[in-house]
C-alpha cells in the first residue's frame, strides 16, 4: 500500500511540474524520505526526473523547432570585417 501512495504521489507531482519545469525534487524528495531510507530516496528521485525528462523530450520534442540546435554556417574572416 505505501509503495502504491509513493507512486501515486510521484504520478501526480510529476504532471504538477510538467508546465512551470521546476519543483520536481522540491515536492517529491520530502515524500519519498518519509517512506522510504534516505539513499533510496535519493536514488528514486534521480529515477522519476529521468524518466520524467524523457517523457517531456517525447511529449513536447515532436513540436520543436531542431533547427534552432544546428551550428551556425561557418564562414572565413575577410578584410571588411575589420573596423
Amino acid at each position: 500500500m505505501q509503495y502504491a501512495l509513493v507512486a501515486g504521489v510521484a504520478v501526480f507531482v510529476a504532471g504538477l511540474t510538467l508546465f512551470p519545469g521546476f519543483g520536481l525534487g522540491t515536492l517529491l524528495m520530502p515524500t519519498f524520505a518519509l517512506f522510504l531510507p534516505l539513499a533510496v530516496a535519493i536514488a528514486a528521485t534521480a529515477v522519476v526526473h529521468f524518466a520524467n525528462n524523457l517523457f517531456k523530450l517525447v511529449l513536447v520534442g515532436r513540436k520543436a523547432s531542431w533547427a534552432a540546435f544546428r551550428p551556425a554556417p561557418r564562414r572565413r574572416p575577410s578584410c571588411s570585417d575589420m573596423p
